[in-house]
């Protein structure tokens, strides 16, 4: 059969050391990143060469198996690339030249399979996957598709009380992240934002968002209504942004002004950075309806972030701009790109 070669392109950026950061003594204070108006300096554009050494454009080859459509996830490691589609109930795995390996999990009912893939990670170390499922739990399986283990029976939505969910895997320790809407009738002290899970899935510490401490009864009061069939314009938020750059596991919050650091020394979240800005921030209340009145938008808002060795990146919009930020993190200035 003729191999035909897909267009995506996947860009490994080699910031610096690959290896785990070594603990370093840190100052007691933390930086504060200043977006504001008369702070920044602006610029027609951000160079991909500030934050990158090289660029490998990598095609992934296509053959009867590795047909991909509509891709949601993809992970980097030391010798392989990872890609999980919207399509696809199974994970693709690719050489880091782009040649197709193998798919890993298999959809179905059997002590092997799963229902409903929701997320994956790798682990390197152990070259192991796992698979996890909303329904069936979380399965294991070596880097050849080879079915080792159930990680956990219970399935994810027991675990949680809200209909978005994110999953990271950091220094072998896994976090669980859960996002509004909430959409079951809980306890406050169940509206954690980040949890720290065992090798069972079970969770082992939380972390509430500052930002909805003392909220509490009326998030649970602007919850979704499912299982009333409630039509209702329930209160949703923000995905709580995560970067593993460096093997060092950070965390931006919605509606927070910080980026935290997961501190494995103290098992604990520090304060990375703190961001200020001038700007405006829309009513709580109404910033965090599912349908918003389009005049929200028009305000200040902050959306992602990622890392590199000498810049932190800030992607946020008002109105119709869209703010691109770089913080140098040697001397403390930030540049703006608008589009």
């Amino acid at each position: 059969m003729k191999q035909l070669h897909s267009l995506l392109l996947v860009c490994i950026l080699l910031m610096g050391c690959n290896s785990p950061k070594q603990h370093e003594q840190k100052e007691s204070t933390f930086p504060t990143i200043n977006l504001s108006e008369n702070h920044v300096q602006k610029v027609q554009s951000l160079p991909l060469s500030d934050a990158v050494q090289t660029v490998d454009i990598v095609p992934l080859e296509v053959t009867d198996e590795s047909i991909l459509s509509n891709i949601s996830d993809l992970q980097v490691t030391a010798s392989d690339i990872w890609v999980k589609t919207y399509k696809d109930e199974a994970i693709f795995r690719f050489s880091r030249s782009g040649k197709f390996l193998n798919k890993v999990g298999k959809i179905g009912q059997g002590p092997e399979e799963y229902l409903q893939l929701m997320d994956f990670f790798v682990d390197d170390e152990k070259k192991e996957v796992c698979i996890i499922s909303i329904i069936s739990g979380v399965k294991v399986y070596d880097f050849e598709g080879n079915y080792l283990r159930r990680r956990a029976a219970v399935p994810i939505d027991k675990i949680v009380n809200a209909s978005d969910v994110q999953v990271a895997f950091s220094q072998q320790q896994t976090f669980l992240s859960q996002n509004m809407e909430i959409v079951r009738p809980i306890s406050e002290d169940s509206l954690w934002s980040v949890a720290l899970l065992d090798d069972g899935f079970r969770i082992l510490k939380i972390w509430k968002n500052p930002a909805y401490i003392g909220r509490e009864s009326d998030i649970l009061e602007n919850r979704g209504r499912p299982e009333q069939y409630e039509m209702v314009n329930f209160w949703c938020e923000n995905e709580t942004k995560i970067d593993m750059y460096n093997h060092e596991l950070t965390f931006k919050l919605s509606d927070t002004d910080s980026i935290y650091r997961y501190d494995d020394m103290k098992q604990d979240l520090v304060v990375e950075y703190v961001i200020s800005s001038d700007y405006a921030k829309a009513n709580y209340e109404k910033s965090h309806l599912f349908v918003r009145d389009r005049k929200y938008f028009n305000y200040f808002a902050i959306w992602d972030f990622c890392q590199s060795k000498d810049y932190l990146y800030i992607k946020a919009n008002k109105g119709e701009d869209i703010y691109h930020y770089a913080y140098n993190k040697k001397d403390g200035t930030v540049r703006r790109a608008v589009r």
